[in-house]
């Protein structure tokens, strides 16, 4: 089983379906980057689940540590047992000595985090001269590639109010290129070594045709741990497989993979 299927395995039964069509290529090419090395920052861990499906594909590093700033996630993440150490703070202070670990990962944390400049110091103060820092996030294509409000490939004020409404919600205040990514990264010092897209356009107008069905599974998902219809919609996953296999040499996508160093 390869990574992509795996993933589609595990996310099928845990997540809503526009959740999968976006995180299971995610999690592939992220799990091509491992495995983790020896001291390993989880940077927004949240309840766990993420990262123990990750552990589960690629192995478990020799020491964990997770943050998270809602505590009731990390009680979450802490019955898990995936976790040699948690911790509840924030990315801009985090309470670790300076190079301490040999790994930081995120998975679509730091969209979400406004002092970005603070969180990336952060990261590069606990790594250990060489350590990787490796995350995901949406790229710069993502507004411009939702289509709901767009007609004769013009954009509406439909597509402007829902653009708008879903990065709201979402909470995107980065949107970045890797380029962007390189920059912001070299000025503390962390050096770029690998930027790679995932989420084609046609993967990210699934995501978003879908988007708000699964909403409404995720409701249940995580009030009660059940997917409604979670068969029917892996089946579909299975019949997609073929567009979720996304080649690794995307000329863009709606979300980057990023792969940095500390310099020596």
């Amino acid at each position: 089983m390869d990574h992509v299927e795996f993933f589609l395995e595990k996310f099928s039964s845990v997540y809503p379906y526009s959740h999968c069509v976006w995180r299971i290529d995610e999690a592939a090419a992220l799990a091509s980057f491992l495995p983790f090395k020896e001291t390993t920052f989880d940077l927004g861990c949240g309840d766990g689940s993420y990262m123990k499906l990750m552990q589960e594909c690629v192995g478990r590093p020799t020491k964990m540590i997770g943050l998270d700033p809602q505590a009731h996630e990390v009680a979450k993440a802490k019955k898990l047992g995936i976790y040699d150490e948690l911790i509840v703070g924030y990315s801009n202070a985090i309470p670790l000595p300076d190079a301490s670990v040999d790994m930081v990962f995120s998975n679509s944390v730091v969209e979400h985090i406004q002092d970005k400049a603070g969180t990336i110091k952060e990261v590069a103060r606990i790594l250990k001269p060489e350590g990787v820092y490796l995350f995901s996030a949406p790229s710069e294509n993502f507004t411009p590639w939702l289509r709901f409000g767009t007609w004769g490939g013009r954009k509406t004020w439909l597509n402007r109010l829902w653009t708008g409404a879903i990065n709201g919600k979402f909470k995107h205040y980065w949107l970045q290129s890797p380029e962007s990514w390189r920059k912001d990264l070299e000025e503390v010092g962390l050096e770029l070594v690998a930027a790679r897209y995932t989420l084609t356009d046609k993967n990210l107008g699934e995501w978003e045709r879908w988007l708000i069905p699964s909403y409404l599974q995720h409701l249940p998902a995580k009030r009660f741990g059940w997917v409604p219809l979670a068969g029917f919609f892996k089946r579909r996953l299975v019949r997609r497989l073929s567009d979720l296999h996304e080649p690794e040499a995307l000329a863009a996508g709606g979300n980057i993979i990023i792969c940095a160093r500390k310099k020596v």
